[in-house]
């Protein structure tokens, strides 16, 4: 199939999936509010911290890098291999809708209303807190209070993070969060596993390639044309 043709296919999904969207969604609105959540759950996390030991700090390195991982395995796992149960629509959601909407020629979003298809759906959210919290506990009981704390903070913190990176990758690349130097450093990993050949292989982060390059997945090299 053709690149013109790849490109028409793609907005006819995403206007097949924009004719069900409700008449009140607003893109800015559901991105103002996952924030305004998150930062909020950390704000509370962090109000419970107290002397803090520089031995605890430890624990935000390992955190993060713990999140860079899961994100890698989520999106290499049931974001791309159908199954049944609730991986099943995650599947359904990405593989289907977005990657089938977005491809490596045309990432960009037409309008704040498409971010429906680039945004986790709002209840996300709260289930990425119920998983920090979980983490966070387990931690808590492993260590002390205030690493368990860390560990909430930068895990829902990490959530905010790939919002912010996968919204920057998808917006056009004149716009003030896509001329971001660091939007421009990272976007063209994201935009190659768009590519339907490759996004079964390579660059399952969405953030920074910690784990891509650990595990040999990353790819940063442009496709050759003929």
């Amino acid at each position: 199939m053709s690149s013109s043709s790849d490109f028409r296919s793609g907005l006819e999904r995403r206007d097949e999936f924009m004719a069900r969207v409700p008449s009140w969604y607003r893109g800015q609105w559901h991105f103002v509010a996952v924030n305004l959540v998150g930062i909020v759950l950390i704000g509370l996390a962090a109000l419970g911290i107290h002397r803090l030991r520089a031995v605890e700090l430890v624990t935000i390195p390992v955190a993060f890098f713990i999140a860079n991982f899961f994100e890698w395995w989520v999106h290499k796992g049931p974001l791309h291999h159908q199954a049944r149960g609730p991986a099943g629509e995650l599947y359904k959601r990405h593989t289907l809708l977005h990657h089938a909407s977005f491809s490596s020629t045309s990432m960009a979003v037409r309008s704040a209303r498409e971010l429906r298809m680039v945004l986790f759906p709002f209840p996300a959210i709260l289930g990425a807190a119920l998983i920090a919290t979980g983490l966070a506990a387990l931690v808590t009981l492993l260590t002390t209070v205030n690493a368990g704390r860390l560990t909430f903070a930068v895990a829902l913190g990490y959530y905010l993070l790939y919002e912010w990176c996968h919204l920057s990758f998808h917006l056009p690349e004149t716009s003030w969060l896509g001329r971001n130097p660091i939007t421009r450093a990272l976007r063209g990993t994201h935009t190659r596993h768009h590519d339907p050949a490759r996004m079964l292989s390579c660059n399952f982060n969405v953030t920074f390639p910690i784990v891509d390059a650990l595990m040999g997945t990353l790819d940063r090299e442009e496709k050759k044309s003929g």
